[in-house]
Protein backbone atom coordinates (compact mmCIF):
# COMPACT_ATOMS: atom_id res chain seq x y z
CA UNK A 1 0.00 0.00 0.00
CA UNK A 2 1.82 3.49 -0.99
CA UNK A 3 0.66 6.97 -0.07
CA UNK A 4 -0.34 9.21 -2.84
CA UNK A 5 -0.10 13.16 -2.85
CA UNK A 6 -1.85 14.56 -5.27
CA UNK A 7 -0.75 17.90 -6.02
CA UNK A 8 -2.69 21.09 -4.81
CA UNK A 9 -4.34 18.78 -2.36
CA UNK A 10 -3.61 18.60 1.51
CA UNK A 11 -5.29 15.64 1.76
CA UNK A 12 -4.00 12.42 1.50
CA UNK A 13 -5.19 8.87 -0.14
CA UNK A 14 -4.56 5.47 0.60
CA UNK A 15 -4.86 3.32 -2.53
CA UNK A 16 -6.41 -0.01 -1.46
CA UNK A 17 -8.23 1.94 1.51
CA UNK A 18 -10.81 3.98 -0.23
CA UNK A 19 -13.51 3.13 2.30
CA UNK A 20 -11.62 5.02 5.33
CA UNK A 21 -12.88 8.56 2.89
CA UNK A 22 -15.71 9.97 4.77
CA UNK A 23 -18.49 10.38 2.12
CA UNK A 24 -19.62 13.72 0.90
CA UNK A 25 -22.23 15.67 2.27
CA UNK A 26 -24.63 14.92 -0.62
CA UNK A 27 -24.60 11.21 -0.67
CA UNK A 28 -25.19 11.83 3.68
CA UNK A 29 -28.16 14.00 3.39
CA UNK A 30 -29.29 11.67 0.92
CA UNK A 31 -28.72 8.03 2.95
CA UNK A 32 -29.99 9.20 6.48
CA UNK A 33 -34.18 9.33 5.51
CA UNK A 34 -33.96 5.60 4.62
CA UNK A 35 -32.43 4.80 7.81
CA UNK A 36 -34.58 6.66 9.53
CA UNK A 37 -37.29 5.22 8.28
CA UNK A 38 -35.61 1.61 8.41
CA UNK A 39 -35.42 2.18 12.30
CA UNK A 40 -39.46 3.01 12.18
CA UNK A 41 -40.40 0.60 10.75
CA UNK A 42 -38.20 -1.66 12.89
CA UNK A 43 -39.72 -0.01 15.69
CA UNK A 44 -43.18 -0.56 14.83
CA UNK A 45 -42.71 -4.62 14.08
CA UNK A 46 -40.96 -4.59 17.11
CA UNK A 47 -43.78 -2.62 19.08
CA UNK A 48 -46.45 -5.33 17.31
CA UNK A 49 -44.60 -8.46 18.16
CA UNK A 50 -44.37 -7.72 21.61
CA UNK A 51 -48.72 -6.45 21.55
CA UNK A 52 -49.17 -9.77 19.94
CA UNK A 53 -46.82 -11.50 22.54
CA UNK A 54 -48.64 -9.74 25.40
CA UNK A 55 -52.31 -10.78 24.11
CA UNK A 56 -51.38 -14.67 23.44
CA UNK A 57 -49.99 -14.84 26.72
CA UNK A 58 -52.93 -12.87 28.42
CA UNK A 59 -55.25 -14.90 26.30
CA UNK A 60 -53.59 -18.47 27.78
CA UNK A 61 -53.51 -17.08 31.56
CA UNK A 62 -57.41 -15.97 30.90
CA UNK A 63 -58.05 -19.43 29.64
CA UNK A 64 -55.99 -21.56 32.44
CA UNK A 65 -58.25 -19.42 34.74
CA UNK A 66 -60.96 -20.18 33.39
CA UNK A 67 -60.54 -23.96 32.94
CA UNK A 68 -59.11 -23.67 37.18
CA UNK A 69 -62.57 -22.20 37.61
CA UNK A 70 -64.53 -24.75 35.79
CA UNK A 71 -62.61 -27.18 37.65
CA UNK A 72 -63.62 -25.60 40.99
CA UNK A 73 -67.35 -25.54 40.20
CA UNK A 74 -67.05 -29.26 38.91
CA UNK A 75 -66.08 -30.24 42.71
CA UNK A 76 -68.29 -28.11 44.08
CA UNK A 77 -66.17 -26.12 45.92
CA UNK A 78 -67.19 -22.86 46.62
CA UNK A 79 -63.97 -21.06 48.38
CA UNK A 80 -61.85 -22.48 45.38
CA UNK A 81 -64.45 -20.89 42.80
CA UNK A 82 -64.79 -17.69 44.32
CA UNK A 83 -60.83 -17.11 44.09
CA UNK A 84 -60.53 -18.54 40.70
CA UNK A 85 -62.91 -16.06 39.14
CA UNK A 86 -61.41 -13.12 40.84
CA UNK A 87 -58.18 -14.97 39.11
CA UNK A 88 -59.93 -14.72 36.15
CA UNK A 89 -61.78 -10.94 36.54
CA UNK A 90 -58.27 -9.66 37.15
CA UNK A 91 -57.06 -10.92 33.83
CA UNK A 92 -59.95 -9.99 31.58
CA UNK A 93 -63.16 -8.32 33.30
CA UNK A 94 -65.75 -8.65 30.56
CA UNK A 95 -66.32 -12.13 29.34
CA UNK A 96 -70.15 -13.92 29.03
CA UNK A 97 -67.97 -17.16 30.76
CA UNK A 98 -67.28 -15.08 33.77
CA UNK A 99 -70.95 -14.01 34.32
CA UNK A 100 -71.93 -17.73 33.66
CA UNK A 101 -69.26 -18.92 36.49
CA UNK A 102 -70.34 -16.36 38.81
CA UNK A 103 -73.96 -17.68 37.90
CA UNK A 104 -72.67 -21.24 39.16
CA UNK A 105 -70.96 -19.96 42.20
CA UNK A 106 -74.46 -18.94 42.78
CA UNK A 107 -75.81 -22.40 42.85
CA UNK A 108 -73.36 -23.51 45.35
CA UNK A 109 -74.30 -20.31 47.85
CA UNK A 110 -77.63 -21.86 47.03
CA UNK A 111 -78.83 -18.14 45.05
CA UNK A 112 -80.95 -19.87 42.34
CA UNK A 113 -83.23 -17.69 41.66
CA UNK A 114 -79.83 -15.43 40.58
CA UNK A 115 -78.60 -18.10 39.02
CA UNK A 116 -81.70 -19.03 36.84
CA UNK A 117 -81.84 -15.29 36.09
CA UNK A 118 -78.12 -14.95 34.71
CA UNK A 119 -78.86 -18.72 32.79
CA UNK A 120 -81.87 -17.03 30.76
CA UNK A 121 -80.37 -13.60 30.18
CA UNK A 122 -77.21 -14.78 28.51
CA UNK A 123 -79.45 -17.40 26.62
CA UNK A 124 -81.45 -14.65 25.50
CA UNK A 125 -78.58 -12.08 24.65
CA UNK A 126 -77.12 -14.95 22.19
CA UNK A 127 -80.76 -15.85 20.58
CA UNK A 128 -81.01 -11.83 20.08
CA UNK A 129 -77.57 -11.58 18.24
CA UNK A 130 -78.57 -13.92 15.40
CA UNK A 131 -75.31 -15.87 16.45
CA UNK A 132 -74.89 -19.42 17.80
CA UNK A 133 -72.56 -20.04 21.00
CA UNK A 134 -69.04 -21.21 20.41
CA UNK A 135 -68.78 -24.45 21.97
CA UNK A 136 -67.15 -23.81 25.22
CA UNK A 137 -69.96 -20.87 26.14
CA UNK A 138 -72.98 -23.63 25.05
CA UNK A 139 -71.26 -26.20 27.54
CA UNK A 140 -70.80 -24.01 30.34
CA UNK A 141 -74.46 -22.89 29.22
CA UNK A 142 -75.54 -26.30 29.31
CA UNK A 143 -73.47 -27.27 32.60
CA UNK A 144 -75.22 -24.07 34.72
CA UNK A 145 -78.70 -25.21 33.62
CA UNK A 146 -77.47 -29.03 34.99
CA UNK A 147 -76.58 -27.66 38.23
CA UNK A 148 -79.48 -25.40 38.89
CA UNK A 149 -82.02 -28.45 38.14
CA UNK A 150 -79.93 -30.72 40.25
CA UNK A 151 -80.03 -28.37 43.03
CA UNK A 152 -83.55 -28.55 42.77
CA UNK A 153 -83.85 -32.01 42.82
CA UNK A 154 -84.44 -32.61 39.06
CA UNK A 155 -81.54 -35.10 38.48
CA UNK A 156 -83.19 -36.19 35.03
CA UNK A 157 -83.46 -33.02 33.97
CA UNK A 158 -79.87 -32.36 35.23
CA UNK A 159 -78.98 -35.76 33.54
CA UNK A 160 -80.11 -34.51 30.13
CA UNK A 161 -78.21 -31.18 29.92
CA UNK A 162 -74.59 -33.18 31.49
CA UNK A 163 -75.08 -35.61 28.84
CA UNK A 164 -75.72 -32.44 25.80
CA UNK A 165 -72.86 -30.83 27.07
CA UNK A 166 -70.48 -34.45 27.17
CA UNK A 167 -69.55 -33.49 23.81
CA UNK A 168 -68.76 -30.14 23.95
CA UNK A 169 -66.61 -30.12 26.96
CA UNK A 170 -62.63 -30.42 26.86
CA UNK A 171 -62.39 -32.26 30.68
CA UNK A 172 -64.56 -34.94 30.92
CA UNK A 173 -63.86 -34.82 34.89
CA UNK A 174 -66.50 -31.62 34.14
CA UNK A 175 -69.01 -34.66 33.48
CA UNK A 176 -68.06 -37.32 35.76
CA UNK A 177 -67.91 -35.40 39.05
CA UNK A 178 -71.60 -33.82 38.16
CA UNK A 179 -72.49 -36.93 37.71
CA UNK A 180 -71.03 -39.04 40.48
CA UNK A 181 -72.65 -36.83 42.50
CA UNK A 182 -76.34 -37.27 41.58
CA UNK A 183 -75.31 -41.24 41.74
CA UNK A 184 -74.46 -40.56 45.44
CA UNK A 185 -77.53 -38.19 46.03
CA UNK A 186 -79.97 -40.91 44.56
CA UNK A 187 -78.43 -43.63 46.42
CA UNK A 188 -78.64 -41.56 49.92
CA UNK A 189 -82.02 -40.99 49.29
CA UNK A 190 -83.40 -44.45 47.88
CA UNK A 191 -81.83 -45.88 51.37
CA UNK A 192 -83.61 -43.16 52.82
CA UNK A 193 -86.55 -44.14 51.21
CA UNK A 194 -86.01 -47.60 52.16
CA UNK A 195 -85.56 -47.21 55.75
CA UNK A 196 -88.54 -44.93 56.12
CA UNK A 197 -91.03 -47.25 54.36
CA UNK A 198 -89.82 -49.94 56.70
CA UNK A 199 -90.83 -47.88 59.84
CA UNK A 200 -94.03 -47.18 57.95
CA UNK A 201 -94.62 -50.76 57.71
CA UNK A 202 -93.31 -51.63 61.42
CA UNK A 203 -96.00 -49.05 62.59
CA UNK A 204 -98.62 -49.88 60.88
CA UNK A 205 -98.32 -53.66 61.97
CA UNK A 206 -98.15 -52.58 65.43
CA UNK A 207 -101.66 -51.40 64.86
CA UNK A 208 -102.99 -54.22 63.65
CA UNK A 209 -101.80 -55.95 66.51
CA UNK A 210 -103.17 -53.64 68.47
CA UNK A 211 -106.38 -54.08 66.76
CA UNK A 212 -106.69 -57.59 66.91
CA UNK A 213 -106.39 -57.43 70.90
CA UNK A 214 -108.93 -54.68 71.10
CA UNK A 215 -107.13 -52.50 72.91
CA UNK A 216 -109.12 -49.08 72.73
CA UNK A 217 -106.43 -46.90 73.71
CA UNK A 218 -103.38 -48.70 71.96
CA UNK A 219 -104.80 -48.52 68.77
CA UNK A 220 -106.08 -45.01 69.11
CA UNK A 221 -102.38 -44.01 69.53
CA UNK A 222 -101.24 -46.61 66.75
CA UNK A 223 -104.14 -44.63 64.64
CA UNK A 224 -102.52 -41.13 65.03
CA UNK A 225 -98.95 -42.50 64.08
CA UNK A 226 -100.08 -44.03 60.97
CA UNK A 227 -102.05 -41.06 60.15
CA UNK A 228 -98.78 -39.43 60.55
CA UNK A 229 -97.40 -41.39 57.95
CA UNK A 230 -100.19 -40.84 55.35
CA UNK A 231 -99.75 -37.13 55.62
CA UNK A 232 -96.58 -37.61 53.82
CA UNK A 233 -97.32 -39.46 51.21
CA UNK A 234 -97.18 -37.48 47.91
CA UNK A 235 -99.23 -40.37 46.11
CA UNK A 236 -102.97 -39.87 46.38
CA UNK A 237 -103.71 -43.87 45.50
CA UNK A 238 -101.30 -44.97 48.30
CA UNK A 239 -102.60 -42.55 50.46
CA UNK A 240 -105.50 -43.61 50.00
CA UNK A 241 -105.14 -46.95 50.27
CA UNK A 242 -103.06 -46.64 54.05
CA UNK A 243 -105.87 -44.66 54.80
CA UNK A 244 -108.56 -47.69 54.44
CA UNK A 245 -105.96 -50.09 56.11
CA UNK A 246 -106.05 -47.70 59.23
CA UNK A 247 -109.96 -47.83 58.55
CA UNK A 248 -109.92 -51.95 58.55
CA UNK A 249 -107.84 -51.68 61.88
CA UNK A 250 -110.26 -49.67 63.50
CA UNK A 251 -113.08 -51.50 62.57
CA UNK A 252 -111.67 -55.03 63.50
CA UNK A 253 -110.52 -53.22 66.90
CA UNK A 254 -113.95 -52.37 67.60
CA UNK A 255 -115.26 -55.85 66.66
CA UNK A 256 -112.71 -57.65 69.44
CA UNK A 257 -113.65 -54.67 71.59
CA UNK A 258 -117.63 -55.53 71.72
CA UNK A 259 -116.42 -59.51 71.61
CA UNK A 260 -114.27 -59.13 74.60
CA UNK A 261 -117.09 -56.94 76.80
CA UNK A 262 -119.37 -59.84 75.81
CA UNK A 263 -117.41 -62.86 76.72
CA UNK A 264 -116.45 -60.85 79.87
CA UNK A 265 -120.05 -60.05 80.74
CA UNK A 266 -120.70 -63.71 80.39
CA UNK A 267 -117.87 -65.20 82.52
CA UNK A 268 -119.12 -62.93 85.77
CA UNK A 269 -122.39 -64.99 85.35
CA UNK A 270 -122.53 -67.87 87.45
CA UNK A 271 -124.23 -70.67 86.51
CA UNK A 272 -127.42 -71.37 88.33
CA UNK A 273 -126.98 -73.63 91.75
CA UNK A 274 -128.85 -76.60 92.07
CA UNK A 275 -132.06 -76.96 94.58
CA UNK A 276 -131.63 -78.74 97.42
CA UNK A 277 -134.04 -81.66 98.69
CA UNK A 278 -136.21 -80.40 101.49
CA UNK A 279 -135.15 -77.12 101.70
CA UNK A 280 -136.94 -73.77 100.33
CA UNK A 281 -134.20 -70.89 98.99
CA UNK A 282 -136.27 -67.86 98.70
CA UNK A 283 -132.87 -66.04 97.67
CA UNK A 284 -132.45 -68.17 94.84
CA UNK A 285 -136.48 -68.32 94.01
CA UNK A 286 -136.26 -71.76 94.98
CA UNK A 287 -140.02 -72.41 96.47
CA UNK A 288 -142.36 -74.95 96.97
CA UNK A 289 -141.98 -78.80 95.84
CA UNK A 290 -138.82 -80.15 95.50
CA UNK A 291 -139.49 -81.06 91.72
CA UNK A 292 -141.21 -77.39 90.87
CA UNK A 293 -137.62 -76.58 92.41
CA UNK A 294 -135.89 -78.79 90.15
CA UNK A 295 -137.79 -77.78 86.88
CA UNK A 296 -137.13 -73.96 87.28
CA UNK A 297 -133.43 -74.98 87.58
CA UNK A 298 -133.38 -77.51 84.73
CA UNK A 299 -134.89 -74.17 82.78
CA UNK A 300 -132.21 -71.97 84.57
CA UNK A 301 -129.24 -73.96 83.22
CA UNK A 302 -130.83 -74.68 79.68
CA UNK A 303 -130.80 -70.85 79.19
CA UNK A 304 -127.70 -70.39 80.89
CA UNK A 305 -125.86 -72.76 78.45
CA UNK A 306 -127.53 -71.40 75.40
CA UNK A 307 -126.46 -67.81 76.48
CA UNK A 308 -122.66 -69.69 76.41
CA UNK A 309 -122.93 -70.70 73.36
CA UNK A 310 -124.24 -67.42 71.79
CA UNK A 311 -121.67 -65.74 73.49
CA UNK A 312 -118.90 -68.80 72.00
CA UNK A 313 -120.36 -68.21 68.63
CA UNK A 314 -120.50 -64.55 68.89
CA UNK A 315 -116.91 -65.13 69.78
CA UNK A 316 -116.10 -67.07 67.05
CA UNK A 317 -117.52 -64.89 64.66
CA UNK A 318 -116.27 -61.79 65.76
CA UNK A 319 -112.62 -63.22 65.54
CA UNK A 320 -113.29 -64.22 61.91
CA UNK A 321 -114.75 -60.98 60.90
CA UNK A 322 -111.60 -58.81 62.50
CA UNK A 323 -109.34 -61.73 61.11
CA UNK A 324 -110.66 -60.72 57.58
CA UNK A 325 -110.62 -57.03 58.37
CA UNK A 326 -106.67 -57.07 59.33
CA UNK A 327 -106.04 -59.17 56.58
CA UNK A 328 -108.04 -56.84 54.21
CA UNK A 329 -105.75 -54.06 55.90
CA UNK A 330 -102.64 -55.82 55.38
CA UNK A 331 -103.05 -56.06 51.85
CA UNK A 332 -104.15 -52.59 51.43
CA UNK A 333 -100.60 -51.55 53.12
CA UNK A 334 -98.55 -54.17 50.73
CA UNK A 335 -100.35 -52.73 47.70
CA UNK A 336 -99.46 -48.70 48.94
CA UNK A 337 -95.85 -50.17 49.63
CA UNK A 338 -95.21 -51.64 46.51
CA UNK A 339 -96.07 -48.08 44.69
CA UNK A 340 -94.92 -45.92 47.32
CA UNK A 341 -90.84 -48.37 46.38
CA UNK A 342 -91.34 -47.52 42.93
CA UNK A 343 -91.49 -43.94 43.01
CA UNK A 344 -87.82 -41.62 43.68
CA UNK A 345 -89.70 -39.31 46.51
CA UNK A 346 -92.26 -41.04 48.38
CA UNK A 347 -92.90 -39.44 51.26
CA UNK A 348 -92.85 -35.38 51.68
CA UNK A 349 -90.38 -34.05 54.35
CA UNK A 350 -92.54 -34.58 57.99
CA UNK A 351 -91.52 -31.13 58.75
CA UNK A 352 -93.68 -29.31 56.15
CA UNK A 353 -96.39 -32.56 56.17
CA UNK A 354 -99.51 -31.31 56.98
CA UNK A 355 -102.19 -32.03 59.56
CA UNK A 356 -102.77 -35.91 59.32
CA UNK A 357 -106.26 -36.14 57.82
CA UNK A 358 -107.81 -38.89 55.37
CA UNK A 359 -107.43 -38.07 51.56
CA UNK A 360 -109.83 -36.74 49.75
CA UNK A 361 -112.27 -39.00 47.78
CA UNK A 362 -111.23 -41.73 50.51
CA UNK A 363 -114.63 -43.25 52.19
CA UNK A 364 -114.55 -44.48 55.70
CA UNK A 365 -117.12 -47.33 56.58
CA UNK A 366 -116.95 -47.66 60.12
CA UNK A 367 -118.68 -51.03 61.27
CA UNK A 368 -120.20 -52.31 64.80
CA UNK A 369 -121.60 -55.37 65.31
CA UNK A 370 -124.03 -55.06 67.76
CA UNK A 371 -124.64 -58.01 69.73
CA UNK A 372 -127.80 -59.04 72.22
CA UNK A 373 -127.44 -59.31 76.04
CA UNK A 374 -127.27 -63.14 76.27
CA UNK A 375 -129.96 -62.77 79.17
CA UNK A 376 -132.25 -60.80 77.06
Amino acid sequence: MRNVVQPGSTGFVVRGAGGLVSPPPARLAARNPHRIGDWVFASYLGFAAVALLYTVVQARRFDGALNRLRSCVAQADTACTSAALEAARRIRSNDVRLELADASLGVLLHELDRATVTATTVENQQKQEGVSPSSDIRADLLLLRGDIASAKGNQTEARDDFRAAQSLVVDPSLITLRTSRLDAREDAAREHNTNELELLRGDFSDLFAAAQQGEHDITDLRISKAQEWTSRVVHLEARQELNLAIDAARRASSIVAAANRLAESSAMTDPPKPPVRGASDYSAGYYGSYEAQLSLYRDRLDRYNKARAVSAGHSAEASETSTAAIEQARQLLDKALVTLRGLPAPLSDASTSPTPTYAPGVVVRRVYTAYPSPFE
